[in-house]
């Protein structure tokens, strides 16, 4: 077990050391190495008094490590989600461009269409679908102002996906498009 008093001189020698670690495998991001320098040192904060003295270094860098990979599994998972939003997206637009739609629909049509497809999405579609879709925010910042776990947000999203590919369909069968 570790003394209270020594907290403030560990972080103090680490801190740098970690940052410049984070640093090398972040290809020079200062903003992630920051954020993930500062996780690193909240957590030794919080666990400090269960971690021994003997390894306290090989655990920092350990938690360092940890965190980097958990970035980079983010960073793919971010990657492969912007592909997938600008797929829907091509979607919405099939919807939402009159151009497709200047023999059967008039504007008036495609825009009652485009509001009653809304309208039967429930709280937290309208929800995701105006985080995502309309303001165009990224899944962490959707995240955040909805108050929800990152992956429950991309696996309500994708189910909210499904059910507008779905509705436009059938939609689109229906008027004979």
């Amino acid at each position: 077990m570790m003394k209270n008093e020594n907290i403030e001189e560990v972080i103090r020698t680490n801190t740098p050391l970690i940052f410049r670690y984070c640093l090398s495998k972040l290809n020079n991001n200062h903003h992630d190495a920051k954020e993930i320098t500062s996780s690193v040192m909240i957590l030794l904060h919080k666990k400090w008094y269960k971690l021994s003295k003997k390894h306290i270094k090989a655990w920092i860098f350990r938690v360092a490590d940890n965190e980097i990979k958990s970035y980079w599994r983010n960073c793919q998972k971010e990657r492969k989600r912007r592909l997938d939003i600008h797929e829907a997206d091509e979607l919405f637009d099939e919807l939402l461009v009159y151009d497709n739609y200047d023999d059967k629909l008039s504007d008036e049509d495609v825009q009652r269409i485009v509001s009653e497809i809304y309208e039967d999405l429930s709280a937290d579609e309208k929800a995701i679908f105006d985080a995502i879709y309309r303001h165009k925010f990224t899944f962490k910042e959707a995240s955040d102002r909805l108050n929800m776990p990152k992956t429950t947000l991309f696996d309500k999203s994708k189910l909210l996906e499904e059910k507008l590919r779905k509705t436009i369909k059938e939609l689109s069968e229906h008027i004979g498009i």
